[in-house]
């Protein structure tokens, strides 16, 4: 460590650039391009390419050590035109005179934490039938900047703050969000508002998206992708906003396309902002300087002329959906069509949780321990918000062999499941892990940002937070048996089976690095890091 610091102690920005140019003054180049197919003549093309990039005159980098960040003056401050505190919650909620919404909430969980969100417009419900276009929007609002800074401009602004916004797409919103700290708050809530009103819709955004067109792709065609993709829209009737984009979608999209379907939905609908942890005591301040004075918001949430309708396939069905790969992975997964998420089906939604923990138990013992036929087997219920859907799984990771032995167990147990019901032993095991995570959850900034979000457009969500624990503890095996009776006879389900079908030209490389079960749960039940789909309220 001494030998470094002295080392790092004499360098000095013309020392490295005068080392980088000598490493550069030589003749010894290797040209690497990786390919599928080479054609006759590509190490000539790679050649001429090189030498006329040679000839390209470099201009220096602009400097933009002076810059300074644009957006700290939004207007005239908002004003405060009601002030609400749920007693209870320890919930503090505003409403300003542009009409955002605000939800506040300060704890001790976490020390110079905090974490905040907007949800504004309507989401996927008011996405065009248009395959993929929420996720190049993810690509050109998380990459794009801002208008009067590109992304890599923010880099340099914000090195050292704690700060930073991300955009996703729920069912029935849009969401900005970000995380820091309390010496930064003013800060992020200034770039929070800014992408909100100002976001860059910049080209750097859609030429990332187009340079991952290839893997994905790639994916599609050679990964459980693509099998997966299909099953998704499948199981949605078909809905294009779920579907596999050809490349020549993908390809067509331009940011004159997202700024049609954004760009009115960000400057004008209903806003809620949450906000929750350590909070200054002039955290009410900056958000009137902020968020209270950017363009005035409408009054309400208005999803109306938004079909919100999914149809589940024709049941019972079997269907076995296919990718090119010589790796023996395959995936099992019987889908049971249920109900959205909404005030009526909030008790509902608790018992399947607990139905479908009881399910992952009885999953994991027959089909993983007794038959050793999978790995990673589970259940869970998917809810949905904004939609008129909901969807229950039980999936497993298998062998392709064993696809036929084990989606024929996932049916007897479902159908001994609706039929005889779980026992009271059962139950409670099932039923206790959930309630551990009760307690956790109270102490987490996450859960009470869920449990605020959406809160004034939809106020009966608090008391889904005031009973949550009490619905919980209960419940009876009688209430969980009886929806298993109502939702999960096997005459009710499509089985859908997802195997390798190798080929000549097949690839079993997964471009994407990730976990095959991992991107299942994500692409089909939350996708919550890219913000694309839907993705049940944390332990509501």
């Amino acid at each position: 460590l001494d030998i470094v610091s002295d080392a790092l102690a004499t360098l000095t920005p013309e020392r490295v650039h005068q080392d980088f140019a000598t490493y550069w003054d030589t003749e010894d180049i290797a040209l690497i391009f990786l390919t599928k197919e080479a054609s006759d003549n590509t190490t000539e093309i790679m050649e001429m390419a090189y030498k006329q990039s040679q000839m390209m005159e470099v201009e220096p980098p602009a400097d933009n050590s002076n810059m300074t960040f644009s957006y700290t003056d939004f207007g005239e401050p908002g004003t405060i035109v009601s002030d609400m505190l749920q007693e209870d919650l320890d919930i503090r909620q505003l409403v300003l005179s542009n009409g955002v919404r605000v939800n506040m909430k300060t704890t001790d969980f976490e020390a110079n934490s905090i974490l905040l969100n907007a949800r504004v417009g309507s989401g996927k419900l008011s996405q065009p039938q248009n395959t993929d276009l929420d996720v190049f929007a993810a690509y050109v609002m998380n990459l794009g900047g801002l208008g009067n800074h590109s992304q890599d401009d923010l880099d340099r602004l914000m090195a050292g703050k704690s700060v930073g916004v991300g955009f996703s797409i729920a069912n029935d919103h849009f969401v900005f969000s970000g995380e820091t700290q309390p010496d930064d708050l003013e800060l992020e809530l200034q770039l929070l508002a800014a992408h909100i009103v100002d976001p860059g819709y910049r080209e750097e955004g859609v030429r990332i998206y187009q340079q991952q067109i290839p893997i994905r792709l790639n994916d599609y065609v050679h990964t459980l992708d693509g099998p997966q993709s299909e099953m998704s829209q499948f199981l949605k009737g078909g809905d294009e906003r779920y579907g596999i984009p050809t490349e020549e979608e993908m390809l067509s999209y331009t940011v004159d396309d997202l700024k049609s379907w954004l760009s009115s939905q960000l400057m004008e609908s209903y806003m809620e902002f949450s906000i929750v942890g350590d909070l200054p005591d002039d955290a009410v301040d900056m958000i009137l300087r902020t968020l209270g004075a950017i363009p005035a918001r409408a009054d309400a949430v208005d999803t109306s002329a938004f079909d919100n309708q999914l149809t589940f396939p024709e049941t019972p069905q079997e269907v076995t959906l296919t990718y090119n790969s010589k790796e023996p992975q395959a995936m099992v997964l019987l889908a049971f069509e249920t109900f959205p998420m909404t005030a009526s089906t909030i008790n509902d939604a608790r018992y399947m949780n607990i139905l479908a923990t009881a399910m992952d138990q009885r999953v994991f013992n027959e089909v993983r321990e007794e038959m050793g036929a999978a790995y990673s087997p589970g259940a869970v219920s998917s809810p949905y918000d904004g939609f008129d859907h909901g969807e229950f799984f039980v999936y497993a990771m298998t062998d392709p062999s064993n696809v036929t032995v084990v989606g024929d167990r996932m049916k007897i147990i479902a159908d001994s499941v609706a039929q005889d019901g779980i026992n009271e032993d059962d139950f409670l095991r099932a039923r206790e892990p959930i309630l551990s995570n009760l307690e956790l959850t109270l102490q987490s900034n996450s859960y009470w940002l869920s449990v605020m979000d959406a809160s004034q457009a939809a106020p009966y969500t608090l008391d889904w937070a005031r009973n949550r624990d009490e619905v919980y503890r209960n419940a009876t095996v009688e209430d969980i048996n009886q929806l298993a009776a109502t939702y999960l006879p096997v005459s009710q389900s499509v089985l859908v089976s997802m195997v390798p079908e190798s080929s000549d030209d097949s690839s079993s490389t997964s471009t994407g690095g990730r976990s095959l079960l991992t991107k299942t749960l994500q692409d089909l039940l939350s996708k919550t890091k890219a913000g694309f789909g839907t993705a049940p309220r944390p332990l509501v």
